[in-house]
């Protein structure tokens, strides 16, 4: 499901991209809205950027279609000017988003190794505890023979002496 959705979502950017590139081919152009194109193309051909910050990248697009559609209605170049601002900085804040979206997921990364590395610490520690405490028991275990072993030759030697 999530792929589909993926693919579709992919596939209706690139058509749109396409179709957007194409009607402005023959229309007159201004550099701030080739760059806004340009940053755009960018970012809707990174599938993570897609993926992440669709919403974004759909006020881009949006935020495009208004700078060309004012540049083919031969509006003032303010407003043309002012939408293709808004379409690169709209691209910018998508692509930031994935950005934000791959570090939180390092973050995440790095926590659950952290998890990890700290098990495993506490796991070598309490078995070399118990390594620790089992050799106590058999030091232990052997003194108490030992003392058993004494009481025994001290007991039959009082009965010797009797």
């Amino acid at each position: 499901m999530k792929t589909t959705l993926y693919v579709t979502a992919r596939s209706v950017l690139a058509m749109s991209l396409v179709a957007t590139l194409a009607a402005c081919a023959s229309a007159p152009t201004s550099k701030a809205l080739d760059e806004a194109r340009a940053a755009y193309g960018r970012a809707a051909a990174d599938a993570q950027v897609v993926r992440t910050a669709p919403v974004e990248l759909r006020k881009a697009q949006q935020a495009l279609e208004k700078a060309e559609a004012a540049l083919r209605a031969d509006e003032d170049a303010s407003d043309i000017e002012h939408y293709a601002y808004l379409a690169k900085q709209r691209t910018e804040v998508a692509i930031q988003t994935e950005k934000l979206a791959r570090a939180e997921q390092a973050v995440a990364d790095a926590s659950q190794q952290r998890d990890r590395i700290l098990i495993d610490a506490r796991t070598r520690e309490a078995e070399a505890q118990r390594g620790k405490a089992e050799a106590a028991r058999k030091l232990a275990e052997e003194r108490l023979a030992a003392a058993q072993a004494s009481k025994s030759q001290a007991d039959s030697a009082r009965a010797r002496a009797k």
